[in-house]
């Protein structure tokens, strides 16, 4: 038994020194603001790229003035839609960002 007890106490120091090794992981805000804007910026730049070789096939094409005319809006519609969700992705982001603060508050605050 007291053999037992020796490697039962030795295999839990192994853990507990393999588990204090690894890194803690934590939610960092400044992080997740940083890749939301560079993730955001790398959609509106393939979206202006996707303009600009549309806009080369079209030129030489025979396409009819309202044809054209579609294109262009629907274009524009799309940017805005870009536009609005990128700006609801940094707002949900702000919020969480908040969420958490007052919630670490709040931990911190407890007797």
């Amino acid at each position: 038994m007291r053999r037992y007890r020796t490697v039962l106490c030795a295999i839990l120091l192994v853990l507990a020194q393999c588990a204090a090794a690894r890194p803690q992981t934590y939610y960092d805000p400044h992080l997740e603001k940083k890749l939301t804007k560079k993730r955001q910026k790398a959609e509106r730049k393939a979206m202006k790229l996707r303009n600009k070789y549309q806009d080369q096939a079209l030129k030489g094409s025979e396409i009819p003035k309202s044809e054209r005319m579609r294109i262009k809006e629907e274009r524009k519609r799309e940017k805005r839609r870009l536009k609005e969700q990128q700006k609801n992705e940094r707002r949900d982001l702000k919020i969480r960002n908040q969420q958490i603060k007052e919630i670490n508050r709040n931990i911190e605050n407890l007797p």
